[in-house]
C-alpha cells in the first residue's frame, strides 16, 4: 500500500487515507475497525500507531500481519474474515479497508440505523445463496433428481445444462439481485451476435429485420436460454423480475392441419405394419412417445389407458405429475387393434418388432417418407396428430371444446392446449 497520510477515529484505530476514504469521510465518520489477532515471530503482538501509515506492524522486527479481520459489531454483525464477494481472506490491510469502506457506504444509506442495515449483503452464506452459479448448481441437482425419478427426460436436463453454460459465461459471479433490465438486454444482444441470424441494429424493442450470418446458435436455442434465465428469476426473485424482450423465432414453423384429402394420400403410402399405429395417433392426438410404451394390458373396453412414455431409450412417466391419460377409440379402430394384439401376452408392447417396441424416431421417419411418396406438402407427425385433433374438436364446438381438448391431449391448462395446438387458419387445411 502507498505511503499516504493517516486518518484516525475515536477508538484509536488508524486508517490509511485513500481516494475512497477521502470521499467517504467528507460526509460521514468511519464505523467498525480493522484488527489482527496474529503475533510476530518474536512473540510480540502487532500494534498500530498513528505515525505508521500502513496499519499494523511489529516495532522490533518491522514485520506485518498476513491475516486481518473486521470488527463489524457497529453494523449489527460479528467479525468478518474475508471478502464476501470474492471469498478471499484479508491478507493485507488495504483489502480489509476496501470492504469496510463499502460497509460504511451501506450504513450511510440507511441513516446509520443498525436495524435497517442490509446484513444479508455482508453474510457469506446469504450472498452466496444469491449467486447465479450457486442457484444453477442447486437447480441442476433438482432436475437430475427428477430425471432419476423418471419425471423429466434426459434431453430436457441436457438442454438446461447447455443453457446454463451460456448464462454463466456472462453472469458468473453476479448476485441475482444485481441483474437489471439493461444487463438482460446486453446479454440478449451478446447471444444474438453468436446466432445464425442477428438483428441489423440494437433497437430498444428488437423489431428490426434479421440479417443472416454464419454462427453457432440458432434462434430457437437463444429463446431456450432466455426462457431458462427467466424461470430462475420467477423462482428466486418473483417480485422483481427484469424485463425480458420477446422475439419471433425465424424461420417460424407453419402450423398446418392434416385434412382428409392429405390424410388419405399419405396413409395409402404408410407400410402395413405401421398403419394402425399412425392411425391411432391421428385419431386420438396422443403424444408420439406414448405410442411405443402402450402394452396389451393398457387396452380395455375401447380405451387406451396411458401412464408411460418412451423417451431417451427408456420408459418413463407419460406426465411429470403422473396419473393416467385415457384415449378413446372408434369401434372400427378398436376392432382393428383387437385383431392386431390377439396373439400377444398382456405385458407385450402393442407395437413392436421382434419383441422390442418401435421408438418414436421410427414413427417420424415412416411418416416423413410416406408424405414424400404421396407427393403432398409435408406436415409433421406432431401436427398431423395433436394439432389436427385439437383443431377438429375446436371447429366443432369452439369454446365448449376447450375442456375436451385439454382432457384429450392430457393438459390441465386449457390455455396451453389452445395456444399450442389450435390452428385458426382454415384456408391451409388441405394444402
Amino acid at each position: 500500500m502507498l505511503d499516504t497520510p493517516v486518518l484516525t477515529v475515536e477508538d484509536g484505530q488508524s486508517y490509511p487515507r485513500t481516494a475512497d476514504t477521502d470521499g467517504l469521510l467528507e460526509s460521514l465518520c468511519m464505523y467498525g475497525s480493522i484488527l489482527s489477532n496474529e503475533h510476530c515471530e518474536c512473540g510480540r503482538k502487532f500494534t498500530s500507531e498513528h505515525k505508521d501509515k500502513r496499519g499494523f506492524f511489529c516495532p522490533d522486527c518491522h514485520t506485518r500481519p498476513t491475516r486481518y479481520h473486521i470488527n463489524a459489531r457497529s453494523f449489527g454483525l460479528d467479525y468478518i474474515f474475508s471478502d464476501v464477494m470474492t471469498c478471499k481472506v484479508f491478507e493485507n490491510y488495504s483489502d480489509a479497508l476496501d470492504v469496510l469502506v463499502e460497509m460504511n457506504r451501506d450504513f450511510k444509506k440507511v441513516h446509520y440505523d443498525k436495524k435497517r442495515f442490509p446484513r444479508d449483503n455482508w453474510l457469506k452464506e446469504k450472498v452466496h445463496a444469491k449467486r447465479i452459479e450457486n442457484i444453477f448448481a442447486d437447480w441442476v441437482l433438482f432436475v437430475e433428481a427428477e430425471m432419476n425419478k423418471i419425471a423429466l427426460s434426459k434431453s430436457r436436463v441436457q438442454n438446461i445444462k447447455k443453457c446454463e453454460r451460456h448464462i454463466l459465461d456472462y453472469f458468473r459471479g453476479w448476485d441475482i439481485r444485481d441483474i437489471k433490465d439493461t444487463d438482460i438486454k446486453k446479454f440478449y444482444l451478446t447471444l444474438l451476435g453468436k446466432c445464425r441470424y442477428h438483428y441489423g441494429s440494437e433497437s430498444e424493442n428488437f423489431s428490426c429485420p434479421f440479417v443472416k450470418c454464419p454462427s453457432r446458435l440458432s434462434l430457437r436455442y437463444i429463446k431456450d436460454i432466455m426462457d431458462t434465465l427467466k424461470s430462475i428469476f420467477l423462482e428466486h426473485l418473483p417480485a422483481n423480475v427484469p424485463k425480458f424482450h420477446s422475439f419471433a423465432v425465424v424461420p417460424k414453423m407453419e402450423k398446418q392441419m392434416l385434412g382428409l384429402t392429405r390424410e388419405m394420400a399419405v396413409m395409402d403410402k404408410v407400410p402395413e405394419k405401421y398403419r394402425l399405429g399412425i392411425l391411432i395417433l391421428i385419431l386420438t392426438g396422443m403424444h408420439i412417445d406414448e405410442l411405443p410404451a402402450i402394452k396389451v394390458v393398457d387396452c380395455v373396453d375401447g380405451i387406451l389407458y396411458v401412464t408411460k412414455a418412451f423417451t431417451e431409450g427408456r420408459i418413463r412417466n407419460a406426465r411429470k405429475s403422473g396419473g393416467t391419460v385415457e384415449y378413446r377409440l372408434t369401434l372400427e379402430v378398436w376392432n382393428m387393434l383387437m385383431e392386431h394384439i390377439k396373439r400377444k401376452d398382456p405385458d407385450d408392447f402393442v407395437f413392436d418388432i421382434d419383441g422390442r417396441n418401435i421408438p418414436p424416431g421410427r414413427w417420424y421417419k415412416v411418416w416423413k417418407k410416406a408424405c414424400a411418396d404421396a407427393k403432398v406438402k409435408h406436415i409433421t407427425l406432431q401436427q398431423a396428430s395433436r394439432h389436427s385433433t385439437a383443431t377438429t374438436i375446436w371447429n366443432k364446438h369452439k369454446k365448449a371444446a376447450s375442456q375436451e381438448i385439454a382432457e384429450q391431449l392430457g393438459h390441465n391448462n386449457l390455455t396451453t392446449a389452445q395456444k399450442h395446438y389450435i390452428i385458426e387458419d382454415r384456408n391451409r387445411q388441405d394444402k
